[in-house]
């Protein structure tokens, strides 16, 4: 039976508030809680952060409460939650989403703090993500990792069709040549999956941005991916469901590539570590970056960061402690190392800094370094309904796979859905 997304999330913001109603309240209880996504990497990384943080300030109890299991759901329980006044300490979110937050009073400016300890700089950050945790000129995020989709490919299945998998190609005709000669070779085999489902439409965004185009207008005033570029993006994504896939949510997914029976999957680099792990002595696995689809596209990267909600002097303080501790090398190593997530503290990957090695002893996670010139933040509504537009976008790229519709009807319906949604 087919699990749609809407039904899977639904059930899990079911779950989700079960949780929260067999569970002390936010408010309660001594030291921060972290309000965080329950993925298997920031899972892996949270646990030891807060170890390794707690081993430095003892006096300074971390507790993470799982919101969700992605950054929309998290987002949609926090909104609820914090309508009756129960809300974390502070929250590890999607960096697009800051301006949601930001704009129901719920992120603390960070600006006093950032300050004290020398400005942005200081801190190692890029200055083109200060724009995207930024709103009416106050900080309310810290950046702390970000990521960008890759090609997972198991070179076994490629070889078995009939190619080297050592000369991968890099445009995407040829890697559909070879999906296509993959899909059906045995029982069960599919031959490439595009992860569709992804949070704030990533996939449509990410080869609309790469065709160059855009979202939006500058000023959010205009909808702007009903462009050329944003019709070659509609048009790859139907190539997919013509080269060899199915229709599968991320999680069946992630479980067929694992499994040996999917031979080329995109999704994020984030869940490097863990794939390299669950396909071990099953195949050789490979890592490739996205076939550049213009000389000024760019790839939208989904940067998280960490928000402070509470408004409690002394728990600022503590929270605040955290998030240094988050951007130092030590925390910055926790998360490359539980993840294929890219840290964003410059000065850690320069010669001489904390992970100026890391990269060349793990070349798997080289395919993601390789664009990060590229890489900007992924983009987010404004207003209340971004959610429910992206939802939109998803549902559309959906019925393009499995052949439901045209490239050209999905702009017309997204274009319509957007519409209707920014105006509420």
């Amino acid at each position: 039976m087919e699990i749609k997304r809407r039904e899977l999330l639904s059930g899990l913001a079911a779950l989700t508030i079960l949780g929260t109603a067999g569970r002390a309240s936010f408010a309660a209880g001594n030291g921060i809680q972290l309000g965080a996504v329950s993925s298997a990497a920031l899972k892996a990384i949270n646990g030891a952060a807060e170890k390794e943080f707690e081993a430095h300030f003892p006096s300074i109890d971390v507790r993470t409460v799982p919101l969700g299991d992605n950054w929309e759901p998290a987002l949609q329980t926090l909104l609820r939650q914090a309508i009756v006044g129960d809300k974390p300490d502070f929250v590890q979110q999607a960096m697009n989403y800051t301006k949601i937050l930001a704009s129901r009073k719920l992120a603390q400016p960070l600006d006093q703090f950032i300050e004290a300890v020398g400005g942005w700089e200081a801190l190692g950050l890029p200055s083109a993500m200060k724009e995207t945790v930024s709103v009416d000129g106050k900080v309310y995020a810290i950046p702390y990792a970000t990521t960008i989709p890759v090609l997972y490919v198991n070179r076994d299945l490629v070889k078995a069709a009939g190619f080297n998998p050592d000369s991968f190609p890099d445009t995407w005709p040829e890697i559909f040549e070879i999906s296509r000669k993959i899909h059906g070779s045995k029982a069960d085999i599919i031959g490439i999956n595009l992860e569709y489902d992804s949070s704030a439409a990533w996939m449509f965004q990410t080869f609309l941005m790469g065709y160059g185009g855009r979202m939006m207008a500058p000023d959010d005033s205009t909808i702007m991916f009903d462009s050329e570029a944003g019709k070659k993006a509609l048009e790859l994504i139907a190539q997919f469901g013509r080269s060899g896939s199915a229709d599968m949510l991320s999680p069946q997914a992630r479980q067929a590539f694992s499994a040996g029976t999917l031979g080329i999957n995109v999704r994020t680099a984030s869940g490097i570590p863990g794939v390299v792990k669950e396909t071990a002595g099953n195949f050789e696995l490979d890592i490739k970056p996205l076939p550049v689809l213009s000389e000024d596209g760019l790839i939208p990267g989904a940067g998280n960061g960490l928000m402070m909600l509470t408004e409690d002097p002394e728990k600022q303080k503590q929270v605040w402690e955290f998030f240094k501790f988050m951007l130092s090398g030590a925390g910055q190593r926790i998360l490359v190392e539980k993840s294929g997530y890219m840290p964003v503290n410059q000065n850690v990957v320069k010669a001489g800094g904390a992970l100026s090695d890391f990269f060349n002893t793990h070349p798997l996670q080289k395919a993601s370094l390789q664009q990060l010139d590229r890489a900007v933040d992924w983009y987010a509504f404004p207003g209340d309904n971004s959610l429910k537009i992206f939802d939109a976008m998803i549902e559309s790229q959906r019925q393009l796979i499995i052949g439901q519709t045209t490239p050209d009807k999905a702009m017309a319906n997204m274009v319509d859905a957007t519409t209707k949604l920014l105006r509420r």
